[in-house]
């Protein structure tokens, strides 16, 4: 069975932790610059940065 770079990536991403892990910390990574876009237009929001 041929592998896809995609799923290569996927399948070694963290290793050998639960997806759960790996969704959250992808979901952080997603997130974050986010929230800091956002913080520039809304001086109210404190995220920490």
């Amino acid at each position: 069975m041929d592998i896809t770079i995609r799923q290569a990536v996927l399948r070694n991403f963290l290793g050998n932790s639960p997806d759960w892990y790996k969704l959250a910390i992808i979901a952080f990574l997603i997130i974050n610059p986010l929230v800091l876009f956002y913080q520039s237009f809304c001086r109210r929001l404190d995220a920490g940065y």
